[in-house]
């Protein structure tokens, strides 16, 4: 997985706040496959 994605996917240069609702996702299970997205996200 981090192969493939690492060469296609912009880097993270910059630490940020966690989202508000982070704790809500501490203990879901099935989380990537309910949320990953081969799509890369905009970056930094």
């Amino acid at each position: 997985l981090n192969t493939k994605y690492a060469d296609i996917w912009p880097n993270i240069t910059q630490n940020r706040d966690a989202p508000s609702d982070a704790d809500d996702y501490l203990n879901k299970t099935g989380k990537f496959e309910a949320h990953f997205s081969e799509k890369p996200g905009e970056g930094d």
